[in-house]
């Protein structure tokens, strides 16, 4: 959602910026003791994929508020599944 987990407000403790994206797998949950916010190569294991499920465990439940349609969740596990932490 705009606006959400930017430099300028961020929720959760988190930066979900562009500029920030190479980062991600070098951050660990504060939600999800021993994953990382994104585990390179692996959805089900990244705190970030995690969070938008409607099963989410977190002390926030699923993220964004309301959910997202199961394509974009697709394309978020997809996005995980190619990650590279230098993609800036």
């Amino acid at each position: 959602m705009n606006g959400c987990h930017n430099v300028d407000l961020t929720g959760g403790a988190f930066d979900l910026s562009i500029g920030n994206l190479g980062n991600l797998a070098a951050i660990t949950s504060n939600d999800y003791p021993g994953q990382r916010i994104v585990d390179p190569g692996n959805p089900m294991m990244s705190a970030l994929y995690e969070e938008l499920l409607p099963s989410a465990a977190g002390p926030n439940g699923q993220m964004p508020p309301g959910g997202l349609p199961a394509a974009d969740i697709a394309c978020v596990a997809a996005w995980i599944t190619t990650y590279v932490s230098s993609m800036r």
